[in-house]
């Protein structure tokens, strides 16, 4: 597993927009493959660009290699397959298969009873309109949708980094205390077991791979803000 060295989240604006950026790819490589997409995908720039973006995330020594092996495997397995062969994948994993969908990309089915699904659906809600966001009723997926959830993470990062540029500490320690919530309320949890699943029932399937690298970031990112915890507590 990844261990964080027991410091202080950091201070760094390029930091958090840097991981921002990240949530940013993870949400579009996330959404429902279109061939101009894949193309996207497909360039070894894109790969390239991944890679620097989280270099420049301090302490990224700290990201497990098995994250890094996901990427690359992920990647490989866009540009060796046909357009036919990756939406197949997707569709596999999260839409349609026979007995069942293994991976439903919906929160609230793996951190709720399916009686409280509901509930759920609207404690996510709620997360989001405290940090400043509501969906709109035309907004086609659910709150509790994993790319839903990837890009209010996204937002998150990016207005951490603006507060840190701005040098607003009371507004810095609002929106870290956000992410540590919705991390270890909603996403860590529900990609954990989405990883899971996806391992054991499609090992082979080039989103299996996707989601692996999605678990490890939440995680390396949840982490990060239970070292600043523990770095506050040890120094009272």
């Amino acid at each position: 597993m990844i261990e964080m060295k027991k410091m202080p989240a950091s201070n760094s604006s390029e930091h958090a927009v840097a991981r921002g950026q990240i949530y940013h790819f993870l949400e579009l490589a996330f959404g429902h493959p279109a061939e101009e997409g894949i193309e996207y995908f497909r360039r070894e720039s894109t790969e390239t660009l991944l890679y620097e973006t989280l270099e420049k995330i301090e302490d990224s020594s700290a990201f497990d290699k098995e994250m890094h092996d996901c990427f690359e495997r992920f990647f490989e397995n866009l540009r060796k397959s046909s357009v036919e062969k990756i939406e197949g994948d997707y569709i596999m994993l999260f839409a349609s298969n026979y007995p069942m969908v293994p991976c439903p990309p919906y929160g609230s089915l793996f951190t709720e009873n399916e009686h409280k699904r509901l509930e759920e659906m609207t404690a996510i809600k709620e997360a989001y309109q405290e940090s400043g966001l509501a969906l709109s009723e035309k907004h086609e997926e659910l709150p509790d949708h994993l790319g839903v959830e990837l890009e209010f993470l996204q937002y998150l990062s990016f207005r951490e980094g603006e507060s840190l540029k701005d040098e607003e500490g009371e507004i810095v320690k609002f929106w870290r205390s956000k992410q540590a919530h919705f991390l270890d309320r909603f996403s860590v949890p529900f990609v954990t077991q989405l990883a899971l699943i996806a391992k054991k029932t499609e090992p082979d399937n080039i989103y299996t791979d996707l989601l692996c690298a999605i678990q490890y970031f939440v995680d390396h990112h949840s982490r990060e803000f239970a070292a600043a915890t523990f770095y506050r507590s040890s120094q009272s």
